[in-house]
This record gives structure tokens, C-alpha cells and sequence, in this order.
């Protein structure tokens, strides 16, 4: 991930450069325990390449009067909102670790992560400006078109 990260800074010549956002689940629908949230470039011939990633869990194998030696569970919200915790944690150690800001922001149409992200302002002087993938607009057309 170090690698990937000085890559693209040296190819952009500055800090600032877009990243996909994506999160998933150890099974479908909100009752996973267990779920990771992953940066990836998507710009260049840089595309793929993974910059950070935040594994998050509601899992703990203790029993309640071991919780606190024996767990595991680092994420204490729904499964919907671990893309959301994941993304904040992402933003947040861009810069402390490998010197770069994600300021364009490409999700899948779906998620509250760039909204709470954005609000967040991790970056106090630069926003962060939101990437729509065709892909998900399209999806979202046909849909509503359907409903009419």
C-alpha cells in the first residue's frame, strides 16, 4: 500500500488524487459481523492498486465477564454504517500516512459514506467532490423509470 501510494503521488506531481471507495460483507444483508472498507486509484494506468483498506468487526468471542480481554470487535454500529466508520478511518489516516488527500471520492451510488465524509471535512481547507460511476446512475434511472 506504501508503494502504491508514493507511486501515485509521483505521478500526479501533488497529494491530492481520487480514490474508489467500496465496502463488503462476510455475508449479504445488514447482520454481518464482520466487513472491510477499501481505498483503491482508479486513475492512470494506476487503477486496482489498494491505498488502505479498515477491517471492522462486531464479533466478540468473549463471554460478557471477559469482553474486555477476549474481544474483537473494533465497530459497535449497525452492519450499514460499517462503510461509513471505514471511510472515516481511511480519510482520516490519509495524510499521517501516506501523505495524500482523496479528494475526489468514487462510491457506488448506494452509500452514506461520502456525505458523512464530506460533512467531515478531513481536509479543512479542500473539499472533497463526489464521482458518479455511469454504472450506478444507470441503474438508478432504469429503476425509476420502471416505477412509473
Amino acid at each position: 500500500m506504501q508503494i502504491a501510494a508514493k507511486e501515485a503521488k509521483n505521478v500526479n506531481g501533488h497529494s491530492d488524487i481520487p480514490v474508489s471507495i467500496d465496502g463488503t460483507w462476510q455475508k449479504h444483508g445488514h447482520t454481518s459481523l464482520n466487513g472491510a472498507v477499501i481505498a483503491t486509484s482508479f486513475y492512470s494506468f494506476y487503477t486496482g492498486k489498494v491505498f488502505d483498506a479498515s477491517i471492522l468487526s462486531r464479533f466478540c468471542k468473549g463471554p460478557n465477564k471477559m469482553h474486555n480481554d477476549n474481544c474483537n470487535a473494533n465497530h459497535f454500529g449497525n452492519s450499514r454504517s460499517m462503510e461509513v466508520s471505514g471511510a472515516i478511518e481511511i480519510f482520516q489516516r490519509s495524510e499521517s500516512l501516506h501523505g495524500l488527500r482523496y479528494t475526489k471520492f468514487l462510491g457506488d451510488g448506494d452509500s452514506r459514506a461520502y456525505k458523512v465524509v464530506n460533512e467531515m471535512r478531513p481536509y479543512r481547507d479542500t473539499g472533497i467532490k463526489k464521482l458518479e460511476c455511469v454504472g450506478y446512475v444507470k441503474k438508478r434511472m432504469w429503476t425509476r423509470l420502471r416505477a412509473l
